[in-house]
């Protein structure tokens, strides 16, 4: 199977949100993420994850992979975060395959993203 059939048949919705950034009280900046960049359709593919315990806090810790096709022209930079299966992931990397110029169906964005707890 391609890429492109995976993405159709098992794809799910990631909704890609951007920074903004004030300031509280005491002049500290202060991150929201609310501003949504695009909604998309995503392989995803987690690939691993652990529920450490520090400090006799419970932790957890995931790793997964986004496919999204080249047609969808994802705006999607390693400044954004992600909202995919009720948790926010923040991006470590964008991959984009530089086999074929242009919006090729062999073409696709490769996303590697860590869960972040809040």
């Amino acid at each position: 199977m391609s890429v492109d059939s995976l993405i159709s048949k098992h794809g799910k919705r990631i909704v890609v949100k951007s920074r903004t950034v004030s300031s509280d009280a005491v002049g500290s900046p202060v991150e929201t993420w609310t501003t949504v960049v695009g909604i998309y359709t995503a392989m995803v593919q987690i690939s691993g994850g652990g529920d450490a315990r520090v400090a006799g806090r419970e932790g957890r810790q995931r790793t997964a992979t986004l496919y999204l096709s080249s047609d969808q022209d994802a705006k999607i930079d390693i400044e954004a975060r992600i909202d995919y299966g009720g948790a926010s992931w923040e991006i470590r990397s964008v991959r984009v395959p530089d086999e074929r110029e242009g919006t090729d169906q062999l073409c696709y964005t490769i996303v590697d993203v860590e869960e972040v707890l809040q």
